[in-house]
């Protein structure tokens, strides 16, 4: 199955993400500092012909922008759920890295 790379405008940003698979459920995968949405995909090739896998940029990674604000764990969770409104997910699981 072949993931596909959208760019959708969520929180007044534009958001890339890629998704693949389908299921009722997505699966949501949120990289952590200083990655981008890629590498999520082992995971994402691994599971999606079980689930609907997505991963997304964060705010100022990868290709999704960002708006000139100081980015803040806030400002992130703000649009990923603003990101989800947009393909009107409403019940996820969600996956996230950090790197300390």
């Amino acid at each position: 199955m072949e993931s596909k790379e959208l760019i959708v405008t969520a929180n007044n940003i534009s958001v890339c993400y890629n998704e693949s698979g389908t299921s009722s459920v997505p699966v949501i995968f949120i990289h952590g500092f200083p990655f981008d949405k890629n590498m999520w995909n082992p995971q994402m090739k691994a599971l999606e012909n079980i689930a609907r896998v997505i991963s997304y940029d964060i705010r100022g990674y990868g290709k999704s922008t960002a708006d000139g604000e100081k980015p803040t764990i806030s400002f992130f969770a703000v649009d990923l759920v603003k990101f989800m409104d947009v393909p009107q997910i409403a019940k996820e699981i969600i996956f996230g890295f950090t790197a300390d």
